[in-house]
């Protein structure tokens, strides 16, 4: 029999779910607006101080190395955090570093700016995967992470536009981190709204703190490594991925402005880059659904990186934003993908579920860590084009590997001991 009551309340449920996902992404919007506008600045920063693209590279990697290290912090010390406290402590960290790197003038402010930067990462990613594996359905995890994907990039896209306008002949002065903050503050009030929508709000998986036993150090790594090696194949997606769109946000302001000056078109390369997750995260799901959410990521990865392998090839500066639309447009589909596919495994073993979500930031990291190093030295020596065709060759390769040996189900099922 219809029980209107039942109804209305599951039904006021599912709206108030999808409210909190819409608030989540108005938060990563502003949050990507701010984030956006200081990486569009950064390079610019560093190199107009006189640092050589190569240093600037080294600097940049920074933020990986601390990541890194913070991620096992985290999974050790933080186990029983939540989004909320992920969130706030990000908050302040940006504040800190955005400030460093507005008043930085020396090689070590640069260092402990960008380093502070990769702590906030660290933050920001583990809040992400923290909620969607607590309010949202498991089915859904694919269109979540392609809901999210949106708001994301549509905030790096935005954010080049805004921060090039700010720019005054070529002079980067206070209005830009300006702007910046305002985004930053406009982010936090859509926290303190995140903090009172939650608290109304039945979650998906329960928490059971009885699981959480705190381990030693030794059994924390081999815990680790047990993960790592059942997951690995979704990890090196992520490092890919993470890898090419940290090279895009270290030397694709530089190839923007040496295709078309700071002015005018002057970030036209990166606008073609986040266009596109616009579209894709809106159709994942269907591709998801159809043929998996690992299978869907590789092809995608694969067309992406074997297009961006002929970069080099174009000669046409249009031409060139037109095959980077294209090759932005198969990396929309795999990054949410893959997100979904990792986020089943953290709803799978939730007594694992902080080391599965740190060793998805240290790929991160390990992409953020190479990419700008990589690329940097690289620019200098074979040109902007050639780089990023260069790693698109390579990702293309190892992922035709992975679409050979990745197994179709991975199934976590590791004690926690």
């Amino acid at each position: 029999m219809f029980n209107f009551h039942l109804f209305s309340r599951r039904w006021g449920d599912y709206l108030l779910a999808n409210q909190t996902l819409y608030n989540v992404s108005l938060l990563v919007l502003f949050c990507t607006l701010f984030e956006g506008t200081i990486s569009f600045l950064a390079p610019l920063i560093i190199t107009g101080a006189g640092i050589s693209p190569g240093m600037m590279g080294l600097i940049m990697s920074t933020s990986s190395i601390t990541g890194l290290l913070f991620d096992f912090i985290v999974c050790h010390l933080f186990r029983k955090a939540s989004f909320r406290q992920f969130y706030l402590l990000m908050f302040a960290l940006a504040a800190i570093f955005s400030s460093l790197l507005w008043q930085s003038q020396t090689l070590v402010f640069y260092f402990l700016a960008i380093g502070i930067w990769g702590l906030y990462y660290v933050l920001y990613n583990m809040a992400n995967f923290d909620f969607v594996g607590r309010y949202t359905d498991e089915t859904k995890h694919s269109e979540s992470f392609g809901f999210l994907r949106i708001f994301i990039c549509l905030g790096y896209l935005i954010a080049p536009i805004i921060a090039g306008l700010l720019i005054d002949n070529g002079q980067i002065g206070l209005k830009p981190f300006l702007m910046a903050w305002f985004f930053l503050a406009v982010a936090f009030i859509f926290y303190l709204v995140l903090l009172a929508n939650t608290r109304r709000l039945p979650k998906f998986k329960e928490e059971d703190e009885r699981q959480y036993k705190v381990l030693s150090i030794f059994r924390e790594l081999n815990l680790l490594k047990k993960i790592g090696f059942k997951v690995w194949p979704v990890l090196l997606i992520f490092l890919i991925l993470n890898t090419i769109d940290s090279t895009f946000w270290t030397i694709g302001p530089l190839l923007s402005e040496s295709l078309f000056g700071l002015s005018g078109l002057g970030s036209a390369f990166m606008v073609a880059y986040l266009i596109p997750p616009l579209i894709g995260g809106w159709i994942v799901g269907r591709f998801a659904h159809r043929f998996g959410q690992k299978r869907t990521s590789l092809w995608f990865l694969f067309a992406g990186t074997l297009l961006m392998a002929g970069f080099f090839l174009i000669k046409d500066n249009y031409l060139l934003l037109l095959a980077d639309f294209i090759a932005a447009f198969c990396l929309s589909i795999a990054w949410p993908a893959g997100s979904g596919a990792y986020s089943d495994y953290i709803a799978e073993a939730p007594n694992i579920k902080k080391e599965i979500e740190g060793l998805a930031d240290s790929a991160l990291n390990v992409g953020f860590l190479f990419g700008p190093i990589l690329s940097g030295f690289a620019a200098e020596h074979f040109g902007y084009l050639t780089t990023f065709s260069l790693l698109g060759g390579i990702s293309a390769i190892v992922t035709l590997i992975l679409i050979q040996f990745t197994p179709r189900q991975i199934v976590i099922n590791i004690p926690r001991q």
